[in-house]
């Protein structure tokens, strides 16, 4: 099972559910005890997906944009 939590950054993250500690892109060590947990998920590729999904619905699409 791995759970769904969000770094003080603001990005969301997964780790294993037995996982005590997990680092984030923006250079922070999270405690995964200590963080809220948005969802629970059974596998990894879930646990990816949602991420992905959840990113965008904070941050909107990935990519390039168009310069003007």
């Amino acid at each position: 099972m791995y759970l769904l939590i969000r770094c003080k950054c603001g990005r969301f993250l997964y780790a294993n559910k037995n996982q005590k500690t997990r680092s984030c892109p923006c250079g922070q060590k999270v405690n995964v005890s200590k963080m809220r947990i948005y969802a629970r998920v059974e596998t990894e590729q879930k646990a990816g997906e949602a991420v992905r999904i959840l990113q965008e619905k904070e941050y909107g699409k990935p990519g390039f944009r168009r310069y003007k």
